[in-house]
């Protein structure tokens, strides 16, 4: 029977391989992944239009590792909000290749005040998948926490993407990635995740994309728009017999394939472990130690509330 710190391992490690995966066509439209990749993308080859070495890290992975090193260093929900901050301050100035508008916008804003409350944007058109991608340490860490698992969710989401609609999808990933990782089926972890109050173009979104009988025949704004992502990341859950597939079949959607494959990796990861994912896709991970560690120190992390 897979563990919960096995699951963990997994959803983490199924942020980095979904990332490490999709960079290589990332931008690129299904079409013309399906004519370079006829049988489906399937190897970390790194590549794309960053030119990324083969497992390295895009912007979905280190933005993660930012939150993971937050939780593990931080007390207090307050503490854990503005130690993200720092730490995603920290890899803007670092000068990363790959950085979405909103994200940069809102650090740049944070840097000036240092105010987590304020730093995010708000505006229609900052519904990105930023926040989404890079949420899943607060289900690992917040497991077993709902209240605090949603309050956290919300507030570090708001850092960068403080739009009520990226705000309640990164709470609801969170609660549905907790279900995972307890154990839960993808239909009961679905249905847990809508019983929390959530914006209701995200509640429609998860129905949408749980009633669609494949990717294909999801209907919505794509692009790096929030939902677009989480519906990609539920239709793949609610469907998977396996990992690797259902990854290969998210990547070959196109568009965002780097973020998407972070995301709906992240579930795959809580759903199926660790040990479903291949082995030659782990083995190029460059984060591969950091994240695994990370997963295990924040399954069984207890802090004050305060």
């Amino acid at each position: 029977m897979t563990s919960v710190g096995d699951r963990a391992v997994g959803a983490l490690l199924g942020v980095h391989v979904g990332d490490a995966l999709g960079a290589t066509v990332e931008f690129s439209p299904a079409e013309e992944i399906a004519r370079r990749f006829p049988d489906g993308h399937r190897d970390i080859i790194g590549g794309g239009p960053f030119e990324w070495r083969a497992g390295a890290p895009t912007d979905d992975t280190d933005l993660t590792v930012a939150l993971c090193r937050a939780y593990l260093e931080a007390d207090s929900s307050d503490d854990v909000v503005a130690a993200a901050g720092e730490h995603m301050l920290r890899w803007l100035r670092s000068g990363p290749v790959d950085i979405g508008g909103t994200t940069r916008a809102a650090l740049e804003a944070f840097a000036r005040h240092r105010d987590p409350r304020r730093s995010g944007g708000t505006g229609d058109g900052s519904q990105a998948n930023g926040s989404l991608m890079r949420t899943m340490p607060v289900a690992v860490a917040r497991h077993d926490d709902p209240e605090r698992r949603r309050a956290e969710a919300d507030r570090l989401s708001a850092i960068t993407h403080a739009h009520p609609v990226c705000r309640s999808a990164c709470v609801v990933y969170c609660d549905i990635a907790a279900e995972l990782l307890a154990g839960a089926s993808p239909g009961a972890a679905v249905a847990g995740g809508l019983e929390a109050p959530l914006q209701a173009a995200v509640a429609q979104a998860i129905e949408d994309a749980s009633t669609a009988e494949s990717l294909a025949a999801l209907a919505g704004p794509r692009g790096g728009y929030v939902l677009w992502s989480l519906r990609i990341a539920i239709q793949s859950l609610m469907h998977a017999s396996e990992f690797e597939e259902a990854l290969v079949e998210v990547v070959a959607t196109g568009g965002d394939t780097d973020t998407n494959g972070a995301i709906a990796g992240g579930l795959l990861g809580a759903h199926f472990g660790v040990d479903a994912i291949p082995e030659r896709w782990l083995a190029t991970l460059e984060l591969r130690d950091e994240l695994t560690a990370a997963a295990r120190q924040l399954v069984d992390l207890r802090r004050r509330v305060q």
